[in-house]
Order: structure tokens, then C-alpha cells, then sequence
């Protein structure tokens, strides 16, 4: 890799993504080759050596890493990397080393593949499928950060954020509040509408408690990683499905960030202000919109918010889950 060498290049690649934008003439691929070229040149003192050339058979993850890694220059958060082994990248945020991961995991294999939608026909979501992707994902970055400990370079004092991209997750375009990354690690299934049959009007709304999806093996994989033991290592998780062509006008404002309350090592509350984040303080979820956050009285809420959660958090380990 060449210190002016763009981002894309000619010869050999098995991902069709990358060919297709790198051979655009027009229309939105012209236009996803260019904001990954912009990219790029913010990025690239960043880039491990094989970056490129892993590029070619793996654009949406490369893609991933690197708007990943400018929305934390966007912040102001200074990333750095560890060069060609160890997690992707880290920050010193709040005076604590923070590393962060790229996935960009597939639809799967077997039974519990994510099946594709069929064009034509309306179908339910696979919803199973997919937290078995996003907890698989999570697990697989839980090993991964062990070894970088193992090996010395993180600490058991860092913490450590999965960063999962689910845009090659088929059916994934499909979410609701709370998002299916919550679901995948808090026990939190259907919503359930209570309707007065007399007025027609709405009582209530709740959740159905789900602690586990089953996969096709009959295996019982847990959805409370967030509420135990299991997931310590992990401080949190940021999810998106950011692509080259599908982006938002403030970089970040696409992420879910979901903060581990039994991490080991807690990720600082609201050090992007960006997109949606949620803190589990307690017995309840909260949740930060700073994406929605417009106007000035809007914003000033959020902030005086993201103050009391803050505060409230780092307090937390006296508080019980189970109050």
C-alpha cells in the first residue's frame, strides 16, 4: 500500500459490492465510490497493511472499520491503532483506554441461516436468525479481546466495544424500538398491546420476557449476556448498517450503542453523543436520542439527561437489577 493509493484498484475481488462501486459510471454507486474515497483519505494513517487488499472480498467490513474510525476523529476522540494484530482501533476516552472491533457478520450457515426475503411476497422477519447473528458476533469478539490480553497488548483495564455492522444480515433493514441489537442482550420479547374492548383505547403496552432463542439444534442460546456474568469482558456494543451509499448527514447518528451495566470495564456514557444509546440503570432501560436531538431545548434536555444517567451509572454497582 502506497502513501497516496486510493481505495480502490483494479484486479481480483469475490466481494460484488466493492466491484460494482468501484466500476460505477453513475447513479449511486458513482456516488458510494466517491463518499468511501473521501473516506479513505481521512482514514488512511489508520489502515493496517492488508486493509486494501482485504478490501476486495470483504468491502462492507473494511467499509465498516473505516467510518467507524472517522466518526471517532469526527468526535474529536483521537483514534489510534495497534497496527497489524490486536482489535482495530482504541481511543483514551475519560482517561481509560477504549478499544474498538468491526464486524460485519453474513447471514450465516445451515438451519440457522438468515434466509432471504422472497421479492413479491410478504413474509415475517426472521428475528431468531438474526440475534443468533448478532450474539454469535459478540461471542466470537469476546475471544478475540482475550487473545489481546493473552498477548499483551490490552489490559484487563481496558475496555473493549464491539462495533457490529448488520448490513449483510438479510431482513436486518427491518427494526423497531426498542432495536433488535437490545433484544439479542436483554431479555425483551414481543411487545404486547392491552386494549379496553368497551373504548378501543389503549390500556397499556409491556414486553413478553424472552431469556433465550432456540436454534434449530434445539440448543437454548441466552439473550441476558447484558445481565450476567458471561459477557463481562464486553463494555458495550454499537450497531449500525451504515453503508457507502446509505449514510447520515452527521457521521455516528446511525448507531445503537448498548452499554454493558456487568461489564468489568464500563465504556464511558455519551462519549460520541451520537445516534441512540441505552443505559441499564437498575430495573430500567434508558434511552439517549441524541440523533433527535434538533432543536436547541431538545438538545439541552438530552444533555441535562445524559448528566443524571452519567452519574447514575457510575453509581449503578451499588444498585440491583433486581429492585
Amino acid at each position: 500500500m502506497t502513501e497516496n493509493s486510493p481505495f480502490f484498484s483494479a484486479g481480483d475481488g469475490s466481494d460484488q459490492g466493492y466491484i460494482n462501486v468501484r466500476d460505477a459510471t453513475d447513479g449511486f454507486c458513482l456516488g458510494a465510490r466517491q463518499y468511501t474515497e473521501e473516506l479513505w483519505e481521512r482514514f488512511r494513517h489508520l489502515a493496517d497493511t492488508q486493509f486494501l487488499a482485504e478490501a476486495k472480498d470483504n468491502y462492507t467490513e473494511r467499509f465498516w472499520e473505516m467510518y467507524l474510525g472517522c466518526t471517532l476523529l469526527d468526535c474529536n476522540l483521537k483514534p489510534a491503532t495497534p497496527g497489524d494484530s490486536g482489535p482495530d482501533l482504541y481511543s483514551t476516552i475519560g482517561g481509560m483506554r477504549t478499544w474498538f472491533e468491526a464486524t460485519a457478520p453474513s447471514a450465516g450457515e445451515g438451519a440457522d441461516k438468515v434466509p432471504e426475503a422472497r421479492e413479491g411476497r410478504f413474509s415475517s422477519v426472521p428475528e431468531k436468525q438474526i440475534i443468533l447473528r448478532l450474539t454469535g458476533a459478540v461471542s466470537a469478539k469476546k475471544i478475540q479481546f482475550q487473545n489481546a490480553i493473552d498477548s499483551g497488548i490490552a489490559t484487563s483495564q481496558d475496555s473493549f466495544v464491539v462495533c457490529i455492522n448488520g448490513r449483510n444480515i438479510p431482513s436486518s433493514i427491518s427494526d423497531l424500538v426498542p432495536e433488535r441489537i437490545v433484544k439479542a442482550f436483554f431479555p425483551i420479547g414481543n411487545q404486547v398491546v392491552t386494549v379496553n374492548r368497551d373504548s378501543g383505547d389503549i390500556v397499556r403496552t409491556s414486553y413478553q420476557l424472552r431469556t433465550s432463542v432456540r436454534k434449530a439444534s434445539g440448543t437454548e442460546i441466552n439473550t441476558t449476556g447484558f445481565l450476567g456474568e458471561d459477557l463481562k469482558e464486553i463494555s458495550a456494543v454499537v450497531y449500525s448498517r451504515v453503508d457507502s451509499a446509505n449514510y447520515p448527514k452527521r457521521m455516528g447518528d446511525d448507531f445503537v450503542c448498548l452499554h454493558n451495566p456487568r461489564a468489568s470495564v464500563r465504556m464511558k456514557v455519551g462519549a460520541t453523543c451520537r445516534g441512540v444509546e441505552y443505559v441499564a440503570i437498575g430495573d430500567q432501560l434508558h434511552r439517549l436520542d441524541y440523533a433527535a436531538s434538533s432543536g436547541l431545548m431538545d438538545r439541552a434536555i438530552t444533555l441535562v439527561r445524559l448528566f443524571w444517567i452519567r452519574t447514575l451509572y457510575g453509581l449503578s454497582s451499588f444498585l440491583s437489577l433486581d429492585n
